[in-house]
């Protein structure tokens, strides 16, 4: 092991040490674990494989958190200083939230409104191909110390020595910054999803759910703990009730 405290072998220092190289799961979470141990007031900071398996909800907390959105990228999210419902993207590709993105926003956030607003920021585009781990972690720090990361352009020269000296030295400091902007419009856009049933998560193309005649409301099948038949016969109500509404 390299850093046997932070689950970290040699393998991950030859990456973090390689030019352009992408950032693993257990780089990342290692750089949050750091945050966690320095930032105490803050949740989040969780495993991405954990989160990968959506079972993380903060609870209304404040939160910053780096997800995976399953196709070799990593973008950061926070609700700091947002209204109920809304959540902030920090994403150096400017790419639209995925399926996966959205449905472990959800999770996190785990509204009681009906739909989740998420606002991507608009960063600074990434240089390096494999910068989106380092840039992701730097958002995060910059959270976490009260600062917002669209201000700011990080020096992706340094990126990556820098990350490395955090981890030998056991601790999360401002990652190096080239120039200080100001940016009028920080969101570079808003994507609105639905947000469904007593899991308060989104919809999945292929997912069976089932409507509440009463409430309106929609229901994961697997939420409801129905069998197959149990489930067909309850669609086939014109007036089926939710368990919430029947009780």
């Amino acid at each position: 092991m390299w850093k046997p405290a932070l689950f970290l072998t040699q393998t991950d220092k030859a990456i973090l040490e390689k030019e352009n190289e992408w950032l693993n799961d257990r780089l990342i979470f290692a750089g949050m674990s750091l945050l966690m141990e320095k930032y105490c007031h803050i949740v989040g900071f969780v495993d991405p494989v954990m989160l990968t398996a959506l079972k993380c909800n903060f609870n209304g907390q404040a939160f910053v958190q780096v997800v995976h959105n399953q196709s070799d990228h990593w973008v950061t999210s926070t609700n700091i200083d947002c209204r109920v419902g809304v959540v902030l993207l920090y994403d150096s590709l400017h790419c639209a939230p995925n399926q996966c993105v959205q449905q472990a926003l959800a999770v996190m956030c785990h509204t009681n409104t009906s739909v989740l607003e998420i606002h991507s920021m608009d960063v600074a585009r990434q240089v390096g191909s494999g910068d989106c781990g380092l840039l992701a972690l730097a958002y995060a720090t910059s959270l976490c110390q009260g600062q917002d990361p669209v201000n700011v352009i990080f020096d992706h020269t340094r990126l990556r020595s820098h990350f490395l000296h955090c981890i030998l030295q056991g601790q999360m400091t401002t990652f190096p910054v080239t120039i200080n902007r100001t940016v009028r419009k920080p969101i570079a856009f808003t994507t609105t999803i639905k947000i469904y049933c007593s899991c308060r998560r989104t919809y999945v193309k292929g997912q069976r759910m089932i409507q509440c005649h009463s409430c309106r409301q929609w229901y994961h099948d697997t939420c409801l703990n129905l069998s197959d038949n149990a489930f067909a016969e309850a669609a086939e109500q014109t007036d089926y009730r939710c368990q919430k509404c029947l009780n």
